[in-house]
């Protein structure tokens, strides 16, 4: 079988085997072994759950070996057949692979062979115990021989050249038996990536979501299906092998079911979760894209804004130029039949495109977008607006004690576009403030922030003044 990783050994007990522990298990061979898989990927983590069918056999004890990425979480294995009936007497995990430090610590002491080529006066093989390495130094009936002619060879003993997971079981095998391997393992993730075009009249935006999955591990995945979940997993304080992880365990309920190749939605309690139901093939060390949310269209507005953190305590004397940043608002909502539920969007980086008057789709900017619930507003920032400009300085500054100033503020705004414009300011003032004038009503103020929303026609300025008392 080409994928290594689902291979499930089972061979007979003999000398030579790692297994030989205990003489009274036997082992079927590899070839009496089918399998399916399926993994659930997390964020920074995944679950492998791997289905075998054993053989009938009139043997009650069973032996079985499975080979596992490094990066396993050693206390999540599990093992489950059909029936109930079968015990797990004994599980081991070996990770002490095969390398130089790893044969040479067990070879010394230990009866080896040399095998010399050609003719020599000590033969084609010398067997003896070897007493040290680099340089060799052999004992053969009681006669040491420094650094010996020919290769040195010996059994396999209990190395293995990858993790290994080992399994002693008894039950009534003389029916057809399904058994379930599940584990967890770091090293495998999933992140949802976001394109989403502008239409020229700004009012909506298409989304197509994505999902990439990365497989850092040594292992190679061949998949019967494949579920990725959506939300923050709380775990252990040691994430890596040998920690602890609680594994999700919730209710289900389909949503949506795709037709264009993406995922089928179901929603989790307080995850989500989308499943391929088809075949996968996830190569080590490798990523795959898949189709995760096909296209929609989402109300949209495109949006100008300046926020700016005022300091009401000191005396600027020059203008500053701010930038006044551009977002994109969106509405997790879309016209469909009643009854039908809006799937929600799982964060990831969102990368924002727009169609010009030709058609033609353009690079506007790209941001983290934060998961977005059903028929929830969100926004992005697409970048800082070139053709809106903003000059801001303190036209009068009063000291009227130690502790109190009155302050007058003026921002002149300047859109040099070919359409009018709207600009919504937020200006968060620190300390204790009262308002006394401004040129135009504020909007629906609290008591940190001044909030105005400006129409600036094209190719004009606009001045904002307001004057406020502060204490400290």
């Amino acid at each position: 079988m080409e994928n290594r990783f689902c291979r499930i050994c089972l061979v007979l007990a003999l000398g030579l085997s790692p297994l030989s522990l205990i003489a009274d298990y036997f082992l079927l061979p590899l070839e009496a072994v089918t399998d399916r898989q399926h993994l659930t990927l997390y964020a920074d983590l995944g679950q492998v759950r791997t289905r075998f069918q054993l053989p009938v056999r009139a043997e009650t004890n069973l032996q079985l070996t499975l080979e596992v990425p490094a990066s396993i979480d050693a206390n999540s294995i599990m093992l489950s057949d059909n029936s109930g009936e079968t015990s797990v007497r004994e599980l081991r995990y070996q990770n002490d692979l095969l390398n130089r430090k790893s044969w040479q610590s067990a070879l010394l002491g230990q009866e080896v062979e040399y095998q010399i080529e050609g003719d020599h006066p000590l033969g084609p093989l010398l067997s003896g115990r070897l007493l040290s390495l680099g340089p060799d130094l052999l004992e053969v009936d009681g006669t040491l021989i420094l650094s010996p002619p020919g290769t040195l060879v010996f059994a396999k003993q209990d190395f293995v050249v990858t993790p290994t997971l080992y399994w002693q079981v008894e039950g009534d095998f003389s029916e057809s038996r399904t058994i379930d391997v599940s584990y967890m393992a770091s090293g495998l993730s999933w992140s949802a990536n976001h394109n989403l075009v502008l239409d020229f009249d700004e009012s909506s935006t298409a989304l197509k979501t994505w999902a990439d999955i990365v497989n850092l591990t040594d292992q190679e995945y061949k998949l019967d299906s494949l579920s990725l979940v959506a939300g923050d997993l709380n775990r252990a304080n040691s994430p890596g092998p040998g920690s602890n992880l609680r594994s999700v365990m919730a209710e289900s309920s389909m949503n949506r079911l795709s037709s264009d190749g993406s995922a089928e939605h179901r929603s989790l309690k307080i995850y989500h979760e989308y499943q391929y139901n088809r075949p996968a093939r996830i190569r080590r060390k490798g990523t795959l894209r898949l189709p995760l949310i096909g296209q929609r269209v989402l109300p949209s507005e495109l949006v100008y804004q300046l926020r700016s953190n005022v300091s009401l305590y000191n005396n600027p004397q020059q203008p500053v130029r701010q930038p006044v940043n551009t977002l994109l608002r969106l509405n997790n909502t879309e016209h469909q039949p009643v009854g039908d539920s809006v799937e929600p969007i799982p964060g990831g980086i969102a990368r924002i495109y727009y169609r010009d008057d030709q058609g033609a789709i353009r690079f506007m900017g790209e941001d983290w977008l934060a998961s977005i619930p059903e028929d929830v507003p969100t926004e992005l920032t697409v970048g800082r607006a070139f053709d809106v400009t903003v000059k801001r300085w303190q036209t009068d500054f009063r000291r009227i004690s130690d502790r109190v100033v009155i302050v007058e503020n003026t921002l002149v705004f300047h859109n040099a576009s070919h359409k009018a414009v709207q600009v919504e300011v937020q200006e968060q003032l620190a300390g204790d403030w009262e308002l006394l004038e401004e040129s135009m009503p504020s909007e629906a103020s609290d008591d940190l922030n001044l909030n105005y929303l400006l129409t600036i026609q094209a190719g004009k300025q606009y001045q904002l003044v307001y004057k406020v008392r502060a204490r400290r």
